[in-house]
């Protein structure tokens, strides 16, 4: 009797102190928004070229996300490990005769421990490092292109608050955090300057995807 106690009291505690997991990889899509201040990094690009911006920096401007993740969890301590794929961008920041468009892509590293309140529902943290990174910032009006920088050298990290619900096969889910963002020296392709980027900002995203066993 008292070995069957100590066996239900060793279940129990395992159990509720490790709940597992009904999938192995999971796979979701992302869209989200950020608004970032001082036009996302973006004044010293315009007054270093002579272009008259009609957004006010101090305002921010909206981002828009895109992104893919795919983790495989280890059932029994709830921690997923993965890749993800981020791409970030706006377009139309300059004033009526010019339009500056603006885009980021990197490849990650993602972490994430689930916490789970009810059966499917969880909360908790996921967090990234950047692996690979690109970037493009090009200004063009009627007159033609006035500069297209590419390339440089980026940094990335990001944490963030996720909250969801597995069905079966199927995750929906929310994530709100901040993403340090920087891309530095890049290079005009017609004069040949460098100049950097910080677009680090506090962002939203939904996400929608399938789970596998």
């Amino acid at each position: 009797m008292q070995s069957k106690m100590a066996f239900v009291l060793i279940t129990l505690i395992y159990t509720f102190s490790f709940p597992s997991f009904a999938h192995l990889i999971e796979a979701d899509g992302r869209i989200g928004f950020s608004r970032c201040g001082d036009q996302c990094g973006l004044a010293s690009f315009t007054a270093n070229n002579n272009i008259s911006n009609g957004a006010n920096g101090s305002a921010g401007q909206v981002m828009t996300i895109f992104g893919i993740d795919a983790l495989v969890s280890i059932p029994t301590m709830n921690v997923g490990v993965g890749i993800r794929y981020d791409s970030l961008g706006s377009q139309d920041f300059g004033n009526g005769s010019t339009q500056l468009n603006f885009s980021l892509s990197r490849w990650a590293l993602l972490v994430d421990y689930k916490i789970m309140l009810l059966e499917g529902l969880y909360v908790g943290p996921i967090a990234s490092f950047g692996l690979s990174h690109k970037g493009n910032i090009n200004a063009t009006s009627a007159n033609g292109t006035k500069f297209n920088f590419n390339g440089g050298t980026g940094s990335s990290s990001s944490l963030a608050f996720e909250s969801g619900v597995i069905f079966t096969h199927l995750h929906l889910g929310i994530e709100l955090g901040y993403e340090n963002w920087t891309q530095r020296d890049m290079v005009d392709d017609y004069g040949g300057t460098k100049q950097s980027l910080d677009a680090s900002t506090i962002y939203f995203a939904l996400k929608a995807g399938a789970v596998f066993l």
